[in-house]
């Protein structure tokens, strides 16, 4: 079985020009490739087929039919908008700005107290 990478276009982009030190900033390539894994999870369709070997760029409208699936799958607005920023071709925010955008929309247990309790459940580690 063949892994699948899922990377950001400006990997894409130097692995194209053949560049000997691909100049690009990591956490918003993360971004990308942490959203494409989101994507896959809320799909079950491996998005690899978004990848256009033979000219090494993606197909961005495989990218939206994606998103499209995952929306008809019932995932919140909130996931949704935070997933497409995640893969968004051009001006993609890293990680931390994508959390920090969306403070105002936390609630009452914080986004951690869901692991901890499941943690415990489980009899993991806190």
């Amino acid at each position: 079985m063949e892994e699948s990478s899922y990377s950001s276009p400006e990997i894409l982009a130097n692995l194209s020009e053949r560049k000997s030190f691909p100049l690009y900033n990591h956490y918003v390539s993360d971004t990308f490739s942490i959203g494409m894994i989101a994507l896959y999870a809320m799909t079950l369709i491996d998005p690899v087929t978004a990848y256009k070997s033979n000219n090494k760029q993606i197909d961005y409208y495989y990218i939206e039919m994606l998103l499209r699936i995952a929306a008809q799958n019932g995932y919140s607005e909130y996931l949704l908008r935070c997933v497409a920023e995640c893969v968004q071709l051009k001006n993609r925010p890293t990680v931390d700005e994508i959390l920090s955008s969306y403070t105002e929309l936390r609630c009452d247990n914080p986004p951690n107290s869901w692991l901890k309790l499941s943690l415990r459940k489980t009899g993991g580690e806190e």
